[in-house]
């Protein structure tokens, strides 16, 4: 897995930190479970996730990732998002 790769997973997971559960994020992304939550609880150590009693993921982050996301999606230069 490439580092391009492993962001593009850390933007789409925190999109989906939207009340959601682990498994509800992994069947929305396709990525798998394990990976999801290892993702999860590193963006909880850097407190752009929250977690609920009932293990359910909320950012406010979220819309700043799918804008993120929007301009990785349409190619353009590194240099510019990050």
């Amino acid at each position: 897995m490439m580092l391009e790769e492993i962001d593009f997973f850390i933007l789409i997971i925190l999109s989906e930190a939207k009340g959601r559960t682990i498994e509800e994020i992994s069947d929305e992304t396709g990525i798998r479970e394990e990976i999801v939550y290892h993702i999860l609880e590193l963006l909880r150590y850097f407190d752009l996730v929250k977690k609920s009693n009932d293990d359910r993921y909320y950012s406010e982050y979220t819309e700043l990732a799918k804008l993120l996301l929007d301009l990785k999606m349409k190619n353009l230069p590194d240099e510019i998002i990050n």
